[in-house]
């Protein structure tokens, strides 16, 4: 069975799948650079839950949890299934690792989800496993709960935690702007420690690195990274991705 990679993806805007940003074209090349999963374990900066959440739905509905884009986005649907095995393998792991958690069998996919699923695998024949954030967990949970995820990486289960290296909506500028120095030079700083894997840093970012809370005024688009990370089992990340839109939302992805 294929050892698959942990990714983490930037999401960007709604819009994605629509504007087709350079970002557009990396999720294109992210659904054809590896063999075709046997399930994606979906974890999005916009589902957080009291607990850990496995969504098990058989048909998942698709969330448009957005205002303010043009009318045909709002038309796009993305009818994936879901796996009662891939829950239970899912549900397993966490289980060996004594993470608590529950299932909720109507959530449906929020756009962290589903649209980059959708761009990478248009064709919605993959199972897929939707898990939440948590709120109020620490960093530290979260690479956990990644290092519990990390066996099934090799029964041919991809994990994709999604995202953004940088998310302040209120700096967003307008398209075409010039990069914002700060972006830059927090992507970078981050770009540094995935790829020497310096744990530690990671887990103190908001102390280490300049411009973090510019950066991640909150910290769910941050979070994700590290269960990608841990899932990866802490070694070095490769970047597949690097671009910047709206003047400072970086873009950037990575395998783990």
């Amino acid at each position: 069975m294929n050892e698959l990679p942990a990714l983490f993806i930037s999401h960007g805007a709604p819009d994605l799948i629509l504007t087709k940003e350079p970002a557009y074209q990396a999720l294109v090349h992210i659904g054809q650079q590896w063999p075709a999963p046997e399930g994606i374990i979906a974890i999005s900066a916009h589902w957080q839950a009291e607990e850990f959440t496995l969504g098990t739905a058989e048909q998942f509905s698709t969330i448009h949890d957005f205002g303010g884009f043009p009318a045909d986005l709002y038309q796009l649907t993305y009818p994936a299934k879901g796996s009662r095995r891939l829950a239970d393998q899912c549900g397993r792991a966490l289980k060996s690792d004594g993470i608590a958690f529950t299932e909720d069998p109507q959530r449906g996919l929020d756009h962290g989800a589903w649209m980059p699923l959708m761009i990478s695998w248009p064709q919605a024949d993959i199972p897929i496993l939707p898990l939440s954030l948590k709120r109020g967990a620490s960093l530290r949970e979260y690479l956990q709960l990644g290092r519990a995820l990390a066996p099934l990486r090799h029964q041919g289960i991809l994990l994709i935690a999604s995202g953004a290296v940088t998310h302040n909506l209120g700096t967003m500028r307008a398209p075409g702007s010039p990069a914002d120095p700060w972006s830059i030079e927090f992507a970078e700083w981050l770009r540094g420690k995935l790829e020497t894997a310096q744990t530690g840093a990671l887990l103190d970012y908001r102390k280490r690195a300049r411009h973090a809370r510019l950066a991640h005024p909150t910290t769910e688009h941050f979070d994700p990274l590290l269960i990608a990370y841990g899932s990866g089992e802490e070694r070095p990340g490769i970047r597949l991705h690097q671009s910047l839109v709206y003047g400072n939302i970086a873009m950037d992805s990575y395998a783990f």
